[in-house]
């Protein structure tokens, strides 16, 4: 199969806890500006540069991006990390999903915070040479380009923001503040039902 036959497919990672209409936005502006087939998020058992947390149980975040993502067929979700149960590193991901999925050609979605730490990634110097990426900004952080950058096949979209962030809902529950404008209603729903994040 040629490389113009693969079915271009995004991968979005993150805790996604809890996600929030800003992760939707990232998800469905990718997939139009980068001509993507599709887009798969996979939430991460554990990230390893962010063991200072221990996040939600797994089948919470699950169910919150289900829900999230119940009414875009181009959006869909991979549990390849959570069914691992451990700190998962991005490199073995990708590994196998492209050995599992033979008839793709990956781009990895990041944001500007995540892009610049990528040289702390384990054998990042090997993950960019497997896939393309493409990295939007966050607000607070600028592009720091660094010694992998001429190693990449990296697309940036200027005009992509994620302005809303996890932390912030998190904050706003546990200041008793009102978060119900950046998340969806079903998932406001499911962590009061759970009493999460107080």
């Amino acid at each position: 199969m040629s490389s113009s036959d693969l079915k271009r497919t995004g991968l979005f990672g993150g805790t996604f806890d809890p996600p929030t209409f800003a992760h939707l936005r990232v998800g469905k502006e990718a997939v139009r500006s980068l001509d993507l087939d599709s887009l798969w998020y996979i939430p991460t058992s554990q990230n390893p540069l962010k063991l200072d947390r221990e996040p939600t149980p797994a089948h919470l975040r699950l169910a919150m991006l289900k829900v999230l993502l119940s009414e875009h067929p181009e959006l869909s979700i991979d549990t390849v990390e959570l069914c691992q149960k451990s700190v998962s590193y991005s490199l073995d991901t990708v590994r196998f999903l492209q050995e599992k999925h033979k008839d793709k050609r990956f781009v990895l979605i990041l944001g500007m915070d995540t892009y610049n730490s990528l040289p702390r990634w384990k054998r990042a110097d090997e993950l960019v040479q497997l896939l393309d990426f493409a990295v939007f900004n966050r607000p607070g952080f600028e592009r720091q380009d660094h010694p992998l950058t001429k190693s990449m096949q990296v697309e940036f979209l200027d005009e992509l923001e994620m302005d809303i962030s996890s932390t912030e809902v998190r904050d706003r529950i546990r200041d008793g503040v009102e978060f119900s404008d950046l998340v969806p209603e079903q998932v406001v729903h499911l962590i009061r039902n759970h009493g999460l994040y107080r």
